[in-house]
């Protein structure tokens, strides 16, 4: 798999991601988890070869107008928050938006919207459109079939394709994420435990 500079997989946390908290909002936080000291741990396939990625819920950080959290591991650091029922990403390992991606509505299982911002890689800046499709779907994670809310993010970006695949599991989070660019599989995550 090669390596890019725009990977924006929650690696950095890559599927990535994965992400204020609203306890009582009109979605389902339970999808990611944002709590301090929750974590994940993944096994990640990349350029460099497969291996264990730690992602950990850390400290309060802007996303947008609102607060959320630091996801940070050895890939990087993510930036997420529950907005009125949806996880808004401003940050993904080495990607930033602006204003912040609206990843995943749980309220809705089934959904379609699109996302207009700026995206900042770590030596690149462009205005992006990208389109994001949610869907129920059943996974395959440590020998055991999981219902999961699988969404679809597809952008162009410094001429690129980019799909980033991202299967939420309530009560865990991401399980599975998965990144292509041009079609070709640049890297992947599946969850092997955490907190």
């Amino acid at each position: 798999m090669r390596r890019l500079n725009y990977q924006i997989a929650i690696s950095g946390l890559s599927l990535v991601g994965l992400l204020s908290l609203l306890a009582g909002c009109a979605g389902d936080s339970a999808y990611m988890p944002l709590k301090n000291g929750q974590s994940w741990r993944y096994f990640a396939h990349e350029e460099t070869g497969s291996r264990i990625r730690n992602i950990k819920v850390g400290k309060r950080c802007p996303v947008g107008n609102h607060q959320g959290f630091e996801l940070t591991g050895d890939g990087g650091t993510s930036k997420m928050a529950w907005v009125d029922g949806e996880l808004w990403v401003a940050e993904f390992a080495s990607m930033r938006f602006d204003p912040p991606l609206v990843l995943l509505k749980p309220g809705t299982p089934t959904a379609k919207w699109s996302h207009s911002g700026i995206g900042t890689s770590r030596v690149f800046q462009q205005q992006f459109n990208a389109q994001l499709i949610q869907e129920p779907a059943k996974l395959e994670v440590l020998g055991q079939k999981r219902n999961t809310l699988l969404v679809t993010l597809k952008m162009e970006f410094q001429g690129k394709q980019i799909t980033l695949e991202s299967w939420f599991q309530k009560g865990l989070g991401i399980v599975k994420q998965e990144q292509r660019v041009g079609g070709i599989k640049v890297f992947a995550l599946e969850w092997v435990g955490g907190s």
